[in-house]
């Protein structure tokens, strides 16, 4: 992890981390405690990932956690949406509410949203109408089974 923060970013490319699973956080938190002190562009990551890198259980307390980093935070929050940590600021992007019969599988929901997130950045989206490319590739998803877009769904 930190031999390729330090080797791409050093190459000039935009760094992304995703925080992906609780149970990596615990693992590897001070990796990543060294790695954030690194050129990150952005981490991404949901409610509870951020809880669990900060070892609290309140979101203000996480959010002033995050700010106090000096990194920019894009963090989900399920159906509540997205939340923009940057600049000491927090922007909150709505998220989609859905009827409990349209929500099949919430499995890849969070790398659909970085995906998107990504994806709007790289284009030269900004990062609120990013957010919400993401949550719809989100959305998309859990009202589908598997973790993966279909590309052409089947007649």
């Amino acid at each position: 992890l930190e031999a390729a923060v330090a080797r791409y970013g050093a190459a000039g490319a935009r760094i992304v981390l995703n925080l992906t699973d609780r149970e990596i956080i615990i693992a590897a938190r001070p990796a990543i405690e060294r790695v954030m002190k690194q050129k990150i562009d952005f981490i991404i990551g949901n409610i509870g990932e951020l809880f669990t890198l900060f070892d609290v259980h309140d979101m203000a307390l996480a959010f002033a956690r995050a700010h106090e980093t000096g990194k920019n935070f894009i963090i989900t929050n399920g159906s509540d949406g997205a939340y923009i940590l940057r600049g000491g600021q927090v922007i909150h992007v709505p998220g989609v509410t859905l009827p409990a019969h349209r929500i099949v599988n919430t499995v890849g929901a969070g790398d659909q949203f970085a995906a998107g997130f990504v994806a709007g950045v790289a284009t030269g989206l900004d990062w609120e109408e990013a957010c919400r490319q993401g949550i719809d590739a989100a959305t998309a998803i859990i009202q589908d089974t598997g973790a993966r877009p279909r590309m052409n769904k089947a007649v």
